[in-house]
């Protein structure tokens, strides 16, 4: 007939209509007419795109399978024997990361789409079928993924090729057991193209990336915004069925990243109002788990740590998902959170076990919380069974998982990968180490936005504080856990925390995170830095224990730097070969190179050029990748710094990061060069104090040559602060001589910007100059010998005051100093804490009418007293802390330096610093000074 193909276009247009509007009965009678009327493959794929996802929504996706399955044998694409379907895969695979790699994607940007309409029906049939074979045939989903890339590379670009395109990161993971740069690159490549051409399929591409791939790499915040663009265009052309998925996909990842649990209901209740017009009972059970969880927390269900309730039940629920994997992946891990957070440990392994069963989701997140329950589950065995070896690999197997995921997306796993570690060591028995995971999880969280992982860290780190018998420290960190489930929302949560823990402390902030996108301090990293070497200067000057120096050290650079683990080398001259030092002990390093303990390629190489050595990625740089140390690494960040010592090796710090690649960079480097200086010093004195401490006995007479040596040693240090402050003065000094000769030279010439600019940098140069010399006036004060002695403190007063007038000729300040004050102490040092503070009084009382300074003493200490701006009430004790501003630097300049300088130096007598004041009613400073014996001091009590 001839109107035959225009009643078979109706039919199809008909049944796409039906199945849109979820009338699924009606659509299937209408494709078995339009079968009847026997359309070719071509004509009858326009059908099978809606009648296959009709059929995987209603559970049918083996009847779904079939018949897109022998649609794409007529059309030439035959589906390969079981025996050939891996060796398909692998060669699709292996052809697909070597595309990527000769530049493929960009040469693909300016090609024509697919015009051949044979090619064009098994496109649209390779895209509705991912979804059924993906989630009950991965070999045929696997085939059929690089079925479409090939179709892809040999005849172009076409909308319904970017599915099949955009699943090749699935089909990377599952063969090679992680996610590499290969899959990534096509999918983020597959989307680029679909929104540049305006493909409709462009939805369901930002929904492969969002639901399986872009957590991997991207912040879960900008996952959910992904799957949100995703969601908003599949229901833009109409594609509800698999609008559904993606609303799965959002709830799943707002699991962990949704502020609070009502707003985790709130979305997944507007997904299953939405999935319940399509009839999809299983997405509605999915989405209907997650917001079981949120209302089991809050309280909502007939227990903490149960599902049951009038609306919703369990064992029903997880019967109906039992042949779907997603679903009963979703399932038992919502569950599992439950049971972590309100339950028992021998249900959570029951439910955590379930996940492992499941491997064909592991590019969703699911899978990523999946495994952090996993991970705790096998902690606990471990910790409650101790000779179970299997539990012990599988724990550090699922470390070395969340560190791998950690390397591309940090934001999310770096802090699970901390609390990993933190629990795999306190299950082995290493307080120490799992403290320090701990803290190191607690910081990462902090700044995370993962509301239930930052109160899992603290909840954990409480009990491991208090299973250690750290009441305090445990329960502080208890009730910080307590604040955030109480923020997040989990009400049933905190009722049982108050009921194991009666009366934990208050106070508590809900939302623990601290901003470190902004410093209120105003310090720039260069001044951190130069605080950092001041501080290791002041911890490392009188420190003669090889175990402390290391560990002080190492504290000092892992702060700096960002280093997971600072390794230290000594120098044995005798043996000539290098030595490692740790907690305890002393390595050879060639039996530490054999033990995998340290990177002897790396110790080499640095030995050999005798320069520090950066290395962005150790594991994969062809210089170092064989050694044993870093085999089997996914990245390891090292810096190899050598020190010498009058021209000899005397030592070599080895940094690592193997969290991040590029983790170190040039511009620390000479902070630790700075430090390593002081390090080789210090080791000297403390290897000769470990001599003199063995050898005293015995050899009494040559003691007094030991001590001239060490006292030597002491000097060097000394003279190192000097080179400190010539390295820090000499670029200064270029800097504000060569911008003010521009200034004279071409002041002419210069826009107003330019003068301006430059203005700025030589007021900056002399603000760095003010700061070195500070922190050196600081550091002297802090160590050294003390020269003590009775004096006149009157009279030194008065001769500061004389100097403070010379220098500030405009400052009519009326000054009174006490007579006959005595002090016992170093005149030198007690001169500085002088200048300090009548420097100080008088800069805060130039707005005074009329400024005055009181030096003076009575039966509390000595005090220096004025008039001038005060300070808020409550903020004394902050003033003493170096760089502590109570007023703004405009208005009161200086380097932030003076007061922590003073309460060194009268710290170092023995004695106590304090100030009194309120805010524009003037401030006085105390200091005392304790004798060293009661005659010394016959003024004390007047």
């Amino acid at each position: 007939m001839a109107g035959e193909p225009l009643l078979m276009l109706l039919e199809i247009d008909w049944h796409a209509a039906l199945f849109a509007l979820g009338r699924m009965a009606e659509a299937d009678e209408v494709y078995r007419s339009i079968e009847r009327r026997g359309p070719g493959p071509e004509a009858l794929a326009d059908a099978a795109y809606a009648q296959i996802p009709s059929l995987v929504n209603r559970d049918r996706a083996g009847e779904a399978m079939a018949l897109g399955l022998d649609l794409l044998g007529r059309l030439g694409l035959v589906t390969p024997t079981a025996e050939a379907m891996d060796a398909r895969i692998a060669d699709g695979l292996s052809a697909a990361e070597r595309w990527v790699a000769d530049g493929g994607p960009a040469a693909d940007l300016d090609r024509p789409d697919v015009t051949d309409s044979r090619v064009l029906a098994a496109a649209r049939l390779l895209n509705r079928l991912m979804p059924a074979a993906h989630v009950g045939d991965p070999a045929t989903y696997g085939w059929m993924v690089f079925e479409g890339w090939r179709l892809w590379v040999e005849h172009g670009p076409c909308a319904d090729l970017i599915v099949p395109m955009s699943c090749v990161a699935f089909v990377e993971q599952a063969v090679r057991q992680e996610l590499r740069g290969g899959g990534y690159a096509v999918v983020r490549h597959a989307v680029a193209v679909a929104e540049a051409r305006g493909y409709p399929t462009a939805p369901n591409a930002l929904l492969v990336f969002g639901s399986g791939v872009a957590h991997w790499f991207e912040p879960l915040e900008e996952t959910v915004a992904i799957l949100r663009r995703a969601h908003e265009g599949l229901l833009r052309v109409g594609d509800l069925c698999v609008a559904s998925f993606c609303r799965v996909a959002i709830g799943t990842v707002l699991v962990d990243c949704s502020p609070t649990l009502t707003g985790l209901i709130t979305e997944v209740e507007a997904g299953i109002a939405h999935t319940s017009r399509t009839g999809d009972r299983i997405v509605i059970d999915i989405l209907t788990s997650i917001r079981q969880l949120a209302r089991a927390l809050r309280g909502e269900t007939e227990a903490p740590d149960s599902f049951d309730d009038e609306s919703f039940d369990e064992a029903a629920v997880a019967t109906r998902l039992a042949g779907h994997t997603i679903g009963t992946l979703t399932f038992h891990t919502m569950r599992g959170v439950t049971e972590l957070l309100c339950g028992s440990m021998s249900r959570l392994n029951a439910y955590a076990a379930a996940t492992t069963l499941l491997p064909a989701n592991s590019g969703g997140y699911c899978t990523a919380i999946a495994q952090l329950l996993r991970g705790l589950a096998l902690a606990e065995q471990v910790r409650t069974s101790a000779a179970d070896e299997q539990a012990t690999a599988d724990l550090a197997d699922c470390c070395r998982w969340f560190v791998a995921r950690a390397v591309t997306a940090p934001v999310n796993f770096a802090h699970v990968a901390h609390l990993i570690e933190a629990e795999q060591a306190w299950a082995s028995g290493d307080a120490w180490p799992a403290a320090a995971a701990f803290d190191a999880a607690i910081r990462a969280s902090e700044t995370t936005g993962r509301p239930w992982h930052r109160a899992l860290i603290h909840e954990r780190a409480a009990r491991f504080h208090l299973a250690q018998g750290l009441e305090h420290t445990g329960l502080t960190l208890m009730a910080e856990a307590r604040a955030a489930y109480e923020a997040w929302g989990a009400t049933a949560k905190v009722r049982q925390i108050d009921a194991a823990h009666p009366g934990l402390p208050t106070g508590h902030h809900g939302d623990i995170r601290h901003d470190t996108s902004r410093s209120d301090s105003g310090m720039s990293t260069d001044t951190i830095d130069l605080l950092a070497v001041l501080n290791a200067s002041q911890a490392l000057s009188s420190e003669t224990n090889l175990d402390r120096i290391r560990a002080k050290v190492s504290g000092v650079l892992s702060a700096m730097t960002g280093a997971t683990d600072v390794q230290i080398l000594l120098r044995d001259d005798d043996a000539g070969s290098w030595c490692l030092h740790g907690p305890g002990t002393t390595v050879a390093v060639d039996e530490g190179a054999t033990r995998s303990l340290v990177p002897m390629s790396v110790v080499r190489y640095a030995e050999r050029t005798r320069e520090p050595l950066l290395v962005e990625d150790a594991a994969h740089d062809d210089r170092f990748a064989r050694d044993p140390y870093l085999t089997g690494l996914p990245c390891c960040s090292l810096m190899a710094v050598p020190i010498f010592a009058q021209g000899l090796p005397r030592a070599m710090l080895l940094l690592e990061n193997r969290l991040a690649r590029g983790a170190f960079t040039a511009d620390r480097l000479d902070a630790v060069r700075l430090i390593s200086g002081q390090l080789a010093v210090c080791v000297d004195n403390a290897l000769l104090y470990a001599s003199l401490e063995s050898k005293v006995a015995e050899r009494t007479a040559t003691s007094a040559a030991l001590v001239e040596e060490l006292e030597w040693r002491n000097r060097e240090l000394e003279a190192f602060s000097g080179s400190v402050s010539h390295d820090l003065r000499g670029p200064l000094q270029v800097i504000s001589s060569y911008s003010e000769q521009v200034f004279e030279d071409e002041q002419d010439t210069l826009s107003p910007e330019s003068r301006r600019c430059l203005s700025r940098v030589r007021v900056a140069a002399e603000r760095m100059g003010e700061l070195v010399d500070s922190l050196l006036i600081l550091a002297r004060a802090s160590r050294g010998q003390l020269r003590r002695a009775p004096f006149d403190l009157s009279a030194t007063a008065r001769q500061v005051i004389d100097d403070v007038e010379c220098r500030n000729p405009d400052a009519k300040v009326s000054f009174t100093v006490q007579e006959a004050m005595t002090a016992d102490a170093d005149e030198g040092l007690v001169r500085v804490v002088l200048e300090n503070l009548i420097n100080n009084a008088v800069k805060f009382t130039r707005n005074a009418e009329q400024p005055t300074v009181e030096i003076g003493r009575t039966a509390r200490g000595f005090f220096v007293r004025d008039n001038g701006a005060g300070f808020p009430a409550g903020k004394a004790a902050e003033l003493f802390q170096p760089f502590a501003r109570l007023h703004s630097a405009a208005d009161y300049p200086g380097t932030g330096i003076g007061l922590t300088t003073v309460h060194r130096a009268v710290e170092r007598h023995g004695g106590e610093t304090w100030a009194e004041g309120a805010e524009g009613q003037g401030a006085t400073f105390w200091f005392s000074l304790p004798p060293t014996s009661p005659e010394a001091d016959p003024g004390l009590l007047a």
